[in-house]
């Protein structure tokens, strides 16, 4: 492959060059002098966006002495030292504040960047970028945790454009930092939102006004639900199988390459709204309604299937009901079993359970209301998606000299 050649007023440089002071880590977080004393950068908070955030750090009780030794100063850079994941390792992000109170801890290694050769938000996302994560993996050691070392990161070469062109690349990925954030914001927001109207269109506590006169009625699932199966013998050839996630997350699909492996020679087809419950995790949340793609994937007799009574019940009202914590705290009621987590749904017993409905014009408006909330999320999570895809491509491009800035 041949090797990309940079701008010629650009410079190569190591990340150990353009520090002022070397690469240090921060000091013994003791669990005893938490809570008190000097603002404490945690590993945690090198995942805030769109930086570190002042108002999340925790508190640790240090002497002066040791405070000053590992003191934080505006725009200094922190990177993780471990990770679980290899991909994780030397993640960094920037604290952008004056502060005389703020220390870190000692699993993160700190670089104070020389701001006469590089600009720290510039040096930052570069050590976001592909080309950074890719050093900082070959450089990383593996064994039951990645590690890296002050020595592994001092040797990241770093391609400098002039300083006043770097602060204007820096500028352009902050701004789109911030659509990102203020998305995420946005989400959050309307997750609030979609929670409380659950909390309360759910419970009757807030109705509509063309049907205040209705009342609501306590049902046993039995008049809701029907039972349902739809046997045919194990394919010979690879199907695909439906699987239920935990705690309301809905339904996934996998591919069984060796049918001959299946310990059963009868499996059962799924349909569009049919209510399919994982025996042995339902206590946990494995409910969920079978989507349009999920159509006649494949499922044991694990996963008793059920289809709704439309008269009394529509798939679209229970989808909200069913992941709240008290539906789910009936079915760890009818699912006993020994320690851990070896508990198993009680069929009967599902179908006594009862809950408190309105007619089915209410819970269609209910549903509807519910759905436009979960639109609005997928549409901005979608864009979100977007934002950061567009951001990545960006700083490929800006970080590399493959797009040039116009300098004053």
């Amino acid at each position: 492959m041949k090797k990309y050649k940079y701008p010629e007023d650009w410079k190569i440089d190591t990340l150990i060059n353009l520090s002022e002071n070397g690469i240090a880590n921060g000091v013994f977080n003791d669990p005893l002098k938490v809570g008190s004393g000097y603002l404490l950068i945690n590993v945690y908070d090198l995942y805030t966006e769109p930086h570190i955030l002042r108002q999340t750090l925790s508190q640790l009780s240090i002497n002066e002495e040791e405070f000053l030794r590992n003191k934080v100063k505006k725009d200094d850079i922190f990177f993780t030292r471990s990770s679980l994941k290899l991909e994780g390792i030397a993640h960094c992000n920037i604290y952008p504040e004056d502060s005389d109170n703020v220390t870190y801890d000692g699993h993160i290694m700190k670089v104070s960047p020389n701001k006469s050769l590089v600009d720290p938000n510039f040096l930052r996302f570069y050590c976001l970028s592909e080309k950074a994560r890719r050093f900082f993996m070959r450089c990383a050691k593996t064994t039951t945790m990645t590690t890296i070392g002050q020595e592994d990161i001092a040797e990241l070469p770093v391609p400098l454009p002039p300083l006043n062109e770097q602060k204007i690349i820096a500028e352009i990925i902050i701004s789109q930092d911030k659509f990102i954030y203020n998305t995420q914001n946005l989400i959050s927001q309307k997750l609030l939102l979609k929670k409380g109207l659950m909390q309360q269109l759910l419970s009757g506590k807030k109705r509509f006004k063309e049907f205040l006169k209705s009342d609501w009625k306590e049902k046993k699932l039995s008049i809701c639900l029907q039972s349902v199966s739809r046997p045919i013998e194990r394919p010979n050839d690879k199907y695909i199988a439906l699987g239920i996630r935990s705690h309301g997350k809905g339904t996934f699909l996998r591919e069984v390459n060796n049918p001959e492996e299946i310990m059963m020679d009868e499996l059962f087809q799924v349909k569009e709204n049919d209510l399919i419950i994982n025996i042995t995790f339902a206590w946990e949340g494995a409910i969920a309604i079978v989507n349009k793609t999920d159509e006649h994937a494949l499922v044991s007799h694990r996963f008793p299937t059920f289809t709704f009574n439309t008269e009394q019940l529509i798939p679209d009202y229970f989808r909200y009901l069913m992941v709240q914590k008290q539906f789910t705290y009936n079915l760890g009621l009818i699912s006993p079993g020994g320690a851990g987590r070896n508990r198993v749904l009680n069929k009967t017993d599902l179908l006594k359970l009862k809950i408190f409905i309105p007619a089915v014009d209410e819970q269609k408006m209910i549903a509807s209301t519910l759905l436009n909330v979960d639109k609005e999320i997928e549409l901005l999570r979608t864009k979100l998606e977007l934002l950061k895809r567009q951001k990545k491509g960006l700083m490929q491009k800006l970080l590399t000299g493959k797009i040039r800035v116009k300098t004053k």
